[in-house]
C-alpha cells in the first residue's frame, strides 16, 4: 500500500460539515478500498468481484494507485 496520502475528499472540520454534528464525514465507500485491494493486490479477477464479492457495488468505483505496484 502507498502510504502518505489521503484518499478522500476534505469535508472540512466546520459544525456544518459533519455527520450528525459530531463526526467527520465519511467521503470514501470503503468498497471501493476493498475492490481495489482484491483486483490489484490479491489479483481477484474484476469479474467475480463485480459478480460473487460486491454484486450490488458495480457503480462504486476502483481507487487508482492504491497499490503500489
Amino acid at each position: 500500500m502507498r502510504g502518505g496520502r489521503i484518499l478522500a475528499d476534505w469535508p472540512g472540520l466546520a459544525p456544518e460539515a459533519l455527520f450528525e454534528g459530531r463526526d467527520l464525514r465519511p467521503t470514501t465507500d470503503l468498497r471501493s478500498v476493498f475492490k481495489t485491494v482484491l483486483r490489484d493486490h490479491l489479483q481477484v479477477p474484476q469479474r467475480h468481484i463485480d459478480r460473487e464479492v460486491f454484486p450490488e457495488a458495480q457503480s462504486v468505483p476502483f481507487l487508482a494507485h492504491l497499490v503500489a505496484g
